[in-house]
């Protein structure tokens, strides 16, 4: 068990502050990148809910360690990547039990902050502050050439979709907008599977909850259009997703 003695803390009648030392990485100004992503993996790792203070504090360094240091030659920008973990944190920040409505309302500093980040909107059925998929998508198109694109997508794929009585036309909306997307930008991606069983998952309960929309035809025009964008997935459960596709394009169409 290794501890080390931060002198910089040092104060009248202290000797400085003691770190665990597996909980700390080596910081290298003119490589930045490494130490930035630590702290926000291991926040992203944890097995609890971090308190809105704690996801702000990883923020904070986030923004701050790419202000100070910045990335690239003139441009101090984030890399692709810190860029992917600041929103992935800010969207933990959102998710945050003491981020919630009501309790969040009534404090003026945590609501500040929420009400600060562009990245984030309201979603008054779930209370709640969250992060649309388009956020994750606009980082995508801007680095789409990067190596940790699919990453980015990936990342885009699991955001969440606004949705309130959610029958089989926004099912089916939201598949297009996010597992589907991802198929369609990545149809090699490292995670086709995952999106293609995810978006089974899905059209199975758009069948449970049928089609109970104002204009259920909307969700017959959906279900070819993300039956064409299947063409070239190749997935093992690719064609159970296409069978429950051609049933909701066959039974949405109809009225009772």
């Amino acid at each position: 068990m290794t501890w080390y003695r931060d002198a910089s803390r040092a104060r009248a009648g202290s000797s400085g502050c003691w770190l665990y030392g597996p909980l700390t990485v080596e910081w290298d100004p003119a490589r930045p990148e490494s130490a930035l992503l630590a702290a926000a993996d291991h926040i992203l790792a944890r097995t609890d809910q971090p308190s809105l203070v704690e996801w702000v504090a990883v923020d904070n360094l986030l923004r701050r360690g790419t202000a100070q240091y910045g990335f690239g030659i003139a441009q101090r920008e984030m890399s692709p990547r810190v860029a992917l973990r600041r929103l992935q944190v800010v969207e933990g920040a959102a998710r945050a039990p003491d981020a919630q409505a009501p309790s969040v309302l009534g404090d003026p500093l945590r609501l500040a902050w929420l009400l600060d980040r562009d990245e984030l909107r309201f979603h008054e059925p779930a209370g709640g502050w969250m992060m649309e998929a388009d956020v994750y998508w606009q980082l995508y198109e801007r680095y789409r050439d990067h190596d940790a694109a699919d990453e980015i997508a990936w990342a885009a794929a699991q955001a969440g979709v606004p949705a309130d009585e959610c029958y089989a036309s926004c099912l089916l909306s939201a598949v297009r907008s996010t597992w589907g997307r991802y198929w369609q930008e990545r149809p090699a991606g490292a995670h086709v599977a995952e999106a293609v069983r995810n978006a089974l998952e899905a059209t199975s309960t758009a069948i449970r909850r049928g089609c109970e929309d104002d204009d259920p035809s909307q969700a017959r025009s959906l279900a070819p259009e993300i039956l064409s964008s299947l063409e070239a997935v190749p997935a093992p459960q690719k064609a159970a997703l296409e069978d429950q596709l051609r049933r909701l394009e066959r039974d949405c169409g109809r009225r009772p």
